[in-house]
């Protein structure tokens, strides 16, 4: 019995560690999945464990605390890869290393051995790396491997595409920072983690990666974060959290507007520009195609085009020509892809065909539809073959959107995906007016929460999208005929 009496405490001492561990443990969770619990008593110190231990792989101090710079740390030994869709119908894998002495790699695609060669070289203080590639068809299914990355490309037999876009974190000149350090407001690691484990062949990011502009002042959550169009930036807002599906699928790539460059362009043309040979960054990236047994991609770089004729006006009439005779040229030559012999699938980052009420714009409330880019649409080639596009992969704006469209000669589906990682736009669809042109809007529905889409091709009669939150709950879905 005396020994019972002893016992009785200790066990009692365990269980309530572990029930404050447990409540400690959830309390943390609830605040952000990047942190460790420290102590678990009353207090719940729910310090953060560095996040740039995570973000940038350096080592920090024990202290982690806030201010924690890991910018310039261990960078010689930072590296990413990963497979992407390209010109010319075209896969590059692509190697990116801050060793700048490093030879190139060599893959294996299909059991046999490749060589990649040396894309670009830069002893630049922004961007010190020195990337890699390796040309691979995409006119038959491969088998590409190299360390842990084992992706299977596919021509036949598409399924499933991710959509994700507008996946940095937001940090403008001290009048807009996102908690970056809290994943219920900044949740791109948690819908990256969730595009990796699904089903999907490939992902499709529909443009802008880059949105730490500047430093972070006010807001506590995103202090210590690198800002500016460098790799360390690169890394917090993309790299880093994309990694987990890197090395399983496939990656179409669009630029944004965040990638203009004057913004992130050095960071897009380094790193992502989807051009076989590297070049210093360029206003305009040309047009592309990437095809498919049953389905093609056409890609336009839409980093450029001003949102609405209001917008456009204000800048200088020599500015506002080039960008009309850029965006008319781009679309002549996209033109020449399109066939009828298959699916087309526009992509690109800002929408053309959607409309939305806009209340932080006023100006834009009569004006929501993409000035330039349907100007250019109207007085190019590609006016007259636009009726066989079947669907519009867009971001650019902050939500989830789905919109079905239908004049007399053509039905087509507007899908935008733009709620990946930045903060949130407090945008309404319209219930009035439901027209965008010669086109009504037969349906519409929208997710204003962060999170993802997925579009489904199995069927070849019925097709159909749905949104996700970033937990990969599915928050509705829609018919595509």
């Amino acid at each position: 019995m005396k020994k019972f009496l002893l016992i009785v405490p200790a066990l009692l001492s365990i269980l309530n560690a572990f029930d404050a561990k447990a409540y400690c443990d959830n309390e943390c969770r609830e605040k952000n999945d990047k942190y460790t619990i420290v102590k678990h008593d009353e207090r719940c110190d729910c310090r953060s464990k560095c996040d740039c231990e995570k973000k940038a792989k350096c080592e920090c101090d024990e202290k982690c605390d806030s201010q924690c710079d890991c910018e310039k740390k261990n960078n010689k030994n930072y590296e990413k890869y990963w497979v992407q869709y390209s010109e010319d119908n075209s896969l590059f894998f692509r190697y990116l290393t801050a060793s700048l002495n490093k030879k190139c790699p060599t893959i294996i695609v299909d059991k046999n051995k490749i060589q990649t060669f040396e894309r670009h070289h830069t002893l630049n203080e922004s961007f010190p790396l020195k990337i890699c590639q390796a040309e691979i068809d995409n006119i038959q299914n491969h088998k590409i491997q190299f360390k842990d990355l084992n992706i299977s490309t596919k021509v036949s037999q598409i399924d499933k595409i991710s959509i994700i876009g507008d996946t940095g974190c937001i940090t403008w000149d001290g009048k807009l920072e996102q908690k970056c350090n809290v994943l219920s407001e900044y949740p791109f690691s948690e819908i990256a983690r969730n595009v990796a484990k699904n089903e999907a062949d490939l992902v499709v990011h529909v443009g802008d990666y880059f949105y730490s502009k500047s430093k972070c002042v006010k807001e506590k959550e995103c202090f210590g974060r690198p800002y500016g169009d460098k790799l360390d930036t690169w890394k917090v807002d993309f790299l880093d959290d994309a990694e987990v599906f890197f090395k399983k699928k496939p990656i179409l790539f669009t630029r944004g507007n965040h990638e203009k460059c004057l913004r992130g362009g050095d960071g897009w043309s380094v790193i992502l520009d989807y051009s076989r040979d590297f070049r210093k960054c360029s206003t305009y990236t040309k047009p592309h195609s990437t095809e498919f047994e049953k389905f093609r991609f056409l890609v336009v770089d839409s980093a450029e085009a001003e949102d609405s004729l209001i917008k456009f006006k204000k800048i200088n009439k020599d500015e506002q020509k080039e960008q009309l005779k850029s965006y008319i040229s781009q679309f002549n030559e996209l033109a020449r892809f399109i066939k009828n012999d298959k699916e087309n699938i526009l992509v690109i980052h800002r929408p053309v065909l959607s409309k939305e009420v806009r209340p932080w714009e006023r100006e834009l409330k009569k004006h929501d539809i993409n000035y330039v880019l349907n100007y250019a649409i109207q007085h190019s080639d590609f006016k007259k073959v636009f009726p066989q596009i079947k669907m519009i992969l867009s971001g650019h704006t902050h939500t989830g959107m789905f919109f079905e469209l239908k004049n007399k000669n053509h039905s087509l589906y507007q899908i935008v995906s733009g709620n990946s990682g930045a903060f949130l736009n407090n945008t309404t669809m319209v219930t009035r007016n439901k027209k965008i042109f010669d086109y009504k809007i037969k349906d519409q529905e929208q997710y204003k929460g962060f999170g993802f889409s997925e579009l489904f091709l199995k069927n070849d009669k019925t097709e159909k999208i749905k949104f996700y939150d970033y937990w990969g709950k599915e928050k509705f879905e829609k018919v595509i005929k």
